[in-house]
């Protein structure tokens, strides 16, 4: 089955994303060293039901970076900033790897903000090889 990939738009901060369907939003953030392609199944699938847009983490695919020294806090905080930059006040947040760690802390700093998180192989204290 070929999947279309929808064109890729971007906030006004850099943030590049995909987006297609209608409806209730989902907002999927990929792990690290992947770009908002690696959900295109699931976008092909879930967006018949609800409005689905996938972001590029910053610093991958056509996202602009956060500084080197970015900790998860400001990972969190360029989240919140897209999702205003969306126009989502509430939305609901699935993350895979390190996107799980930005949607767990979403789902600790902005609750009121989701509707319904998903954490998706989060990781957590990798050994220095596996870093």
């Amino acid at each position: 089955m070929t999947r279309t990939i929808p064109p890729r738009s971007e906030t006004p901060s850099g943030t590049s994303y995909l987006a297609m369907g209608e409806g209730e939003p989902l907002v999927l953030i990929h792990g690290v060293g992947l770009r908002a392609e690696a959900w295109a199944a699931q976008m092909a699938d879930l967006s018949a039901t609800r409005r689905v847009i996938a972001l590029d983490m910053p610093g991958h695919g056509g996202s602009a970076p956060l500084a080197p020294d970015a900790r998860l806090p400001d990972f969190v905080a360029w989240a919140a900033r897209t999702l205003d930059e969306l126009g989502l006040d509430r939305a609901n947040l699935a993350g895979h790897s390190m996107g799980a760690l930005i949607t767990g802390g979403m789902a600790a700093t902005h609750p009121d903000r989701l509707a319904r998180v998903a954490l998706l192989c989060g990781v957590h204290r990798r050994a220095p090889d596996a870093a």
